[in-house]
């Protein structure tokens, strides 16, 4: 192969490099906006919540005494606090003109 023609090579090569370069910018330009990142962490969000639910329904069908029991728990502590926060709207010494009404 000649010089010239080593030189064309070289050329088209460095020319071929700097398309699949710019190509590679463009691409994580645009993947870096805030809206593909937002949309890319909702799509992960989505996808954990997915198989949280999906093992958490597989461990309740494996074990339904105890996810039973931790739905009862629950159902408890929010009538607990529900009870706690209506007694204390309720309490004495409270008027309706305390702004807490």
């Amino acid at each position: 192969m000649s010089d010239q023609a080593e030189v064309i090579a070289a050329k088209a090569a460095a020319d071929q490099a700097r398309a699949r370069f710019r190509a590679t910018a463009d691409e994580l330009r645009a993947r870096l906006t805030p809206k593909a990142l937002a949309e890319d962490a909702a799509d992960s969000a989505r996808q954990g919540a997915l198989k949280l639910g999906m093992t958490s329904l597989e461990a309740a069908r494996q074990r339904p005494g105890v996810a039973g029991s931790v739905v009862g728990l629950f159902f408890a502590v929010l009538w607990l606090r529900r009870r706690r926060t209506a007694g204390a709207k309720n309490s004495p010494g409270r008027t309706e003109h305390d702004g807490h009404a």
